[in-house]
């Protein structure tokens, strides 16, 4: 074993006690610090993008205990359709959202549907995760102020 090499992350030099610059300059954050360590050398879409995946794989996470049979909600939903079919009157089984897989499949059409609202590319954000100081463009002059 080369004890000579070493990782980027020990040859980065530490900026504070949140992040460190790395050997080729680009800052890091520390473990602890945000689950995406390379947030701030991300851009814009980037950023999005990982925090979609990351809130489908937390949700799928919830999902798949809910699926687990030994899960106590999952035991009383089997319950409840059990007692459904017994009963011609009883639409329980008929609701989409109790069917297997609706609940990750309408999770994951509204979540897409949210994250892809402009909204989250709104200027300023995009400009901040380029790294555009968007300080000017923050104060108005009283002239670009519309009085209607």
């Amino acid at each position: 074993m080369n004890t000579s090499a070493k990782t980027a992350v020990e040859e980065a030099v530490r900026f504070s006690d949140l992040l460190v610059s790395t050997a080729s300059g680009a800052p890091r954050l520390l473990d602890g610090v945000h689950p995406f360590p390379d947030l701030l050398s991300m851009d814009g879409e980037q950023v999005l993008s990982a925090f979609k995946s990351s809130q489908q794989r937390d949700f799928n996470l919830v999902i798949d205990q809910l699926e687990d049979p030994a899960n106590p909600l999952n035991r009383m939903l089997d319950e409840l359709r059990g007692i459904a079919e017994k009963d011609g009157e009883n639409r329980f089984n008929e609701l989409e959202l109790f069917q297997p897989g609706a609940l990750r499949d309408l999770f994951l059409q509204l979540h897409d549907h949210v994250m892809d609202h402009p909204v989250w590319r709104h200027p300023l954000f995009m400009r901040v995760f380029a790294g555009i100081s968007p300080t000017s463009n923050w104060r108005r002059s009283p002239s670009s102020i519309s009085t209607r």
